[in-house]
């Protein structure tokens, strides 16, 4: 059977998070000055491909640090995946 929906994603600002130490300080500012955010495919029952939902942010950008943030996305994470 085919699952009607992907695995959850976190999308931290377009930089791989393992590398963060590595960055530079202006690097990993400019890094939280862009969208974090939660996505995620589901299946359309129409055409039975996966189409990507809307980014789920819920209020994680306000947060200003890096482990402020990924924190709130594993729980968002946690809670969509199931």
């Amino acid at each position: 059977m085919i699952r009607p929906f992907s695995n959850p994603k976190i999308h931290t600002g377009g930089v791989d998070i393992s590398t963060w130490s590595e960055l530079t300080t202006a690097q990993q500012r400019d890094t939280l000055s862009k969208e974090w955010y939660l996505y995620y495919l589901f299946r359309s029952p129409k055409t039975d491909k996966l189409v990507r939902q809307p980014n789920v942010k819920a209020g994680v950008n306000r947060y200003k640090t890096k482990r402020e943030r990924l924190s709130f996305l594993r729980v968002l994470h946690l809670k969509f995946k199931g």
